[in-house]
């Protein structure tokens, strides 16, 4: 019987947390030795770094006398600059001869004894009750101080401002301010006159007299002060530079407005905000527990251990659906590998999102929020409004079929976890709302001519690596080319440690990778010798730039920003960035036919999709290639070997108008009928004797190494040749009439062993006459007709299958590929 009731939510919701307990969790993840060493102190809530830290530190200009606190990147501060830009001298001679004096900006008490004001300057040293009558005296400041007949005065009280610590200026004035913060208020009313400052909250959120080597936390809440501290210890141990002035900045915004929180903050300045939002990230991250989070409608994958991603459930409106969502995604993340676990959720989630609002559509009457009314009319309707998304362009075929998929996973999965869940899903959920496999749509057929890149974008390509590097730097360029050479990921790539190379048994250089997406380490790759050479060229690079941080720390690819040790590494988002940059920098780039391809389709992905395709052509066997590649199927790896099938079909259909028999006759009536048949042999394997194709059964059926006839090819019916094989026969004719003037040299044989021994005439005259008539074929056509042929004699060549009557070769196709193309 069908229940009417709403089902009672599967997880009960936990407590809103208060700003205190999320204050209390921040300050139990910091590290006491760590903040002592930034330079935190505790007492005065203020961070004073040490200037020499590489992260958190600051520098001085470097001109004498000055010591202004300047941004990393700088060498002098902007006084200094103005005046160098000013004075016409070089650089060097301006460092050399200018001096500047900067006078320390602190609080001067009168120097009048026993008055206990603060003085108007430090120049004059004295009150301003007592400076008209020391200016009337004639006298020196030593002697009037000494004068017992002067009035003293009383300690004023100090600035009404809640972060400053100086003396009132005057006690005539209602602010009873400090001069800065007179001068301050004064300022802001003339700038300002029609506006009415709230004075009350103007002197809660005013900063304190600025000091460039320390940033005041005071008058911010506990709960920012705990996530700046969390975020700075955080950005810390990843190796981020924090510079002061930004945090400054980012207190003196929480300070104005108030903020309880840095999440509710609002700072319109980008490279604050993107300062606090890497706070907050740490923030959210420390104060948080898988068992807390999975309560959230939208997680961070990052308190699961599956990188920084966000998972959203909040789009789905059913509540029990969205409840047993998050349950099965909480227990399938554990299973995953790799730094992409939640995106891949949030396409499970994505595709579950479409299936609540088919419901909610669709089911006018209880919009899906009561499961037990589902049955297989709801998983039909599903199907359809996916196929109506499809054809308005909504969703596209592709993600039509994973969204099929997933939904079939996620519900059969539900159903066979269901005991296990808190609710029982499976008593709720009716059998009958299920999604069979014939429910999948079938993948459209796919005749493209793949994601590889042609080789002669290729080359244009690697020509133009030294714009690469001239743009960008070296880290980009030798990344780019370790991506052509080695068919890497590019996070595989950036994320190289500088002792990534290695020599294996034979001598040959190998480099040591992780493979992130499937959790393997030290995966070990063949290269060649020129790709080694680039790699001990960046770790020399390396070694230089950063002589004080252990080789074992060092990345092979250091960011060329914020990374003063080294042992940060390349992102693969700079890495994309900057190549994208560079290729849409590049003139046109032609492919075959003098045709311009499309730069959309050079992304770093591509070379990946490049190496795998130029192994595949190269007869690769797809096992072999399944483990360079690091696929989990063989369906990813059969994908290049249907797109080198292609491609051999047509070098087939090109090179058919040019095939002879062993009298040098065409045979292009009987491969034109016979050219469906060929391409299925081609798709099953390929069967090369010398110089030729042998098309007799037994021997197909053998792998060519049982020939009846004793591989007489040439006067066999069963042979045929083509220009991909005009090599072959060159060569097995200059064999021929080698080993027919040595056999006839030899001395030592009787006469019938000669005859028997040396190549006959006949053969090496039909050899020649074969070969000529292939010449002439191609003679006979225009440049353009015969360049095709070439190429697609190339294509060939590289796929074929030899014969060989010994053990087979076990060994490694190493790619040359941009050594090749490289100038």
């Amino acid at each position: 019987m069908a229940h009417t009731a709403e089902a009672a939510p599967l997880v009960a919701e936990p407590a809103e947390d208060t700003d205190e307990a999320v204050t209390k969790r921040l300050r139990a993840q910091l590290d006491a030795d760590f903040l002592t060493k930034i330079g935190w102190i505790e007492d005065k809530q203020c961070w004073r770094p040490p200037s020499e830290d590489p992260l958190v530190g600051y520098r001085v200009c470097t001109i004498v006398g000055c010591g202004t606190v300047i941004a990393h990147r700088r060498t002098w501060c902007y006084a200094c600059i103005k005046t160098w830009k000013a004075s016409g001298l070089a650089r060097e001679e301006f460092q050399a001869v200018h001096r500047r004096e900067v006078r320390e900006w602190d609080e001067t008490i009168c120097a009048v004894h026993c008055c206990e004001r603060p003085a108007k300057n430090a120049r004059t040293k004295v009150c301003t009750a007592h400076l008209w009558p020391y200016q009337q005296s004639g006298q020196s400041l030593q002697e009037f101080t000494a004068r017992t007949d002067l009035t003293t005065y009383p300690h004023p009280g100090f600035c009404r401002v809640a972060l400053c610590d100086w003396r009132r200026y005057t006690t005539q004035t209602t602010e009873g301010l400090c001069l800065p913060h007179t001068k301050r208020l004064q300022a802001q009313r003339r700038k300002n006159p029609d506006t009415e400052i709230d004075l009350e909250h103007w002197l809660r959120s005013v900063p304190a007299r600025r000091d460039a080597r320390r940033v005041d936390l005071r008058g911010l809440s506990p709960r920012v002060v705990a996530e700046i501290l969390t975020g700075l210890q955080e950005r810390y141990r990843a190796g981020n530079i924090t510079e002061m002035f930004r945090l400054r900045l980012l207190c003196t915004h929480a300070r104005t407005q108030q903020a309880s929180t840095l999440e509710d903050l609002v700072i319109p300045i980008r490279g604050i905000d993107t300062l606090r939002s890497t706070i907050v990230k740490a923030a959210r991250l420390a104060a948080s527990d898988p068992e807390t989070e999975r309560h959230k409608d939208t997680w961070n994958a990052a308190v699961f251990g599956q990188g920084n991603q966000t998972i959203d459930f909040s789009k789905i409106t059913q509540p029990w659906l969205r409840e047993v969502v998050k349950y099965w995604v909480s227990e399938e993340m554990p299973r995953r590998r790799g730094k992409s676990v939640g995106s891949v959720m949030q396409g499970y989630v994505a595709s579950m999102t479409r299936l609540s609002e088919s419901l909610r559509m669709h089911r006018t009457g209880d919009r899906g929020d009561i499961p037990a009314r589902l049955g297989r009319e709801d998983a039909i309707c599903f199907l359809n409004r996916l196929a109506y998304l499809t054809s308005i362009g909504k969703i596209t075929h592709y993600m039509r079929i994973n969204d099929c998929r997933n939904v079939k996973r996620v519900i059969n999965d539900l159903r066979n976890r269901g005991k296990r869940m808190p609710g029982d899903i499976t008593r709720t959920l009716p059998p009958e709302f299920t999604f069979l496999a014939e429910d999948i749509p079938r993948p459209a057929g796919d005749d493209e001519p793949g994601r590889a890149l042609p080789d002669r974008v290729l080359s244009q390509l690697c020509q133009a690596l030294p714009e690469l590097e001239a743009r960008s730097g070296p880290s980009f360029r030798v990344a780019t080319e370790l991506l052509i050479d080695t068919g890497r990921r590019p996070e595989e790539i950036c994320r190289l440690p500088w002792d990534c190379l290695a020599t294996s048994a034979d001598g040959k250089s190998v480099l040591i990778y992780h493979d992130y997406k499937n959790n393997r380490p030290g995966r070990r790759l063949p290269i060649a010798d020129a790709t080694a050479d680039v790699v001990r060229t960046q770790q020399c690079i390396v070694q230089n730039c950063f002589p004080n941080t252990p080789l074992g720390e060092l990345a092979l690819l250091p960011a060329p920003k914020r990374s003063p040790t080294g042992t940060r590494c390349l992102t693969e988002a700079s890495l994309t960035s900057i190549h994208r940059v560079w290729v849409d920098s590049l003139p046109p780039l032609l492919a075959d036919g003098d045709i311009e391809f499309n730069k959309a389709a050079i992304y770093a992905y591509a070379y990946r999709h490049s190496y795998a395709q130029r192994h595949a052509d190269a007869g690769v066997p797809p096992d072999v290639l399944r483990d360079l590649m690091g696929h989990r199927s063989m369906r990813t790896t059969q994908i290049y070997y249907r797109i080198t099938g292609k491609r051999m079909r047509q070098a087939v259909e090109r090179v058919a108008a040019h095939q002879f028999d062993r009298n040098g006759q065409r045979t292009w009536q009987r491969i034109q009928g016979a050219l469906d048949d060929e391409h299925v042999r081609l798709r099953i394997g390929q069967v090369s004797v010398p110089f030729g194709i042998c098309m007799e059964p037994s021997n197909v059926k053998a792998g060519g190494h049982a020939c009846p006839f004793r591989f007489r090819c040439l006067g066999c019916g069963h042979f045929r040749t083509d220009a991909s094989y005009l090599p072959e026969l060159k060569d097995y004719l200059n064999t021929l009439l080698r080993d027919r003037e040595r056999v006839l040299a030899a001395g030592e044989l009787d006469p019938w062993a000669r005859t028997e021994a040396a190549p006959s005439d006949t053969e090496i005259s039909k050899l020649r006459q074969l070969v000529h008539r292939v010449e002439d074929s191609l003679e006979d056509l225009t440049d353009e007709d015969r360049e095709q042929i070439k190429e697609a004699a190339t294509a060939l060549r590289r796929t074929r299958q030899v014969v060989d009557l010994g053990m087979p070769i076990i060994g490694s196709f190493i790619d040359q590929t941009r050594n090749e193309h490289c100038p």
